[in-house]
């Protein structure tokens, strides 16, 4: 709650949140990420294509992802 508050005070607008199912796989975090980082168009249909835009999007500024729940995350998405 505290940091949702500060982040909410002190950086409103590069603060992204994901909140992922549980047992997310990379590819629900994919598309967790897609719209909140007002990428354009849809999402491509192939991993290695999609892992390229996020980078790319994520490279472009500072930015901040908060994952909540992140407990409910396997050890493969959590290192995604």
């Amino acid at each position: 709650m505290s940091v949702n508050s500060t982040l909410r005070h002190l950086a409103p607008d590069i603060t992204h949140h994901l909140e992922p199912r549980a047992g997310p796989t990379s590819r629900d975090i994919r598309h967790g990420l897609f719209q909140p980082l007002g990428l354009p168009g849809e999402p491509p249909a192939r991993p290695i294509e999609f892992d390229t835009l996020l980078k790319e999007a994520l490279a472009e500024e500072f930015r901040v992802l908060v994952c909540d729940e992140a407990q409910w995350m396997k050890k493969t998405g959590f290192e995604f």
